[in-house]
């Protein structure tokens, strides 16, 4: 089976420079480098996927929050899968816990402006 997976992430970053331009600031995630990573699967996931490709990624917000000495970014990666649905009830996995181990997402970022805090990831599959 074939299928469409858009992975959205919100993403806090500690603003370590506050004193850093927001040019500097936004420049670090104007576009997430994204890779798949097959090595990164459990042997069931490994089966259940046939083919991933990444079809695409974006940065839809940057919000510099100077006085909380945070960064917030949403970001979202759009996946094409062809899967077998037989193996993913039979290892008993799905295809958003699938993207959250192979999905590799990355940005180019100075760290001594900012340090990833946490991450919430939500996964849409059509």
């Amino acid at each position: 089976m074939h299928a469409v997976a858009v992975r959205t992430t919100v993403a806090e970053y500690d603003l370590l420079d506050p004193r850093a331009p927001a040019s500097a600031i936004q420049a670090c995630f104007q576009k997430p480098e994204v890779s798949w990573d097959a090595s990164a699967l459990e042997p069931g996931e490994v089966e259940a996927i046939q083919r991933a490709t990444v079809r695409g990624a974006a940065t839809q917000t940057i919000d510099i929050i100077r006085e909380d000495r945070a960064v917030w970014v949403t970001y979202s990666v759009t996946m094409d899968f062809d899967f077998n649905p037989n193996a993913l009830n039979y290892f008993g996995v799905s295809i958003e816990d699938i993207i959250v181990r192979g999905c590799r997402v990355s940005f180019p970022i100075d760290e001594n402006i900012v340090d990833l805090v946490e991450e919430k990831t939500t996964t849409r599959v059509t």
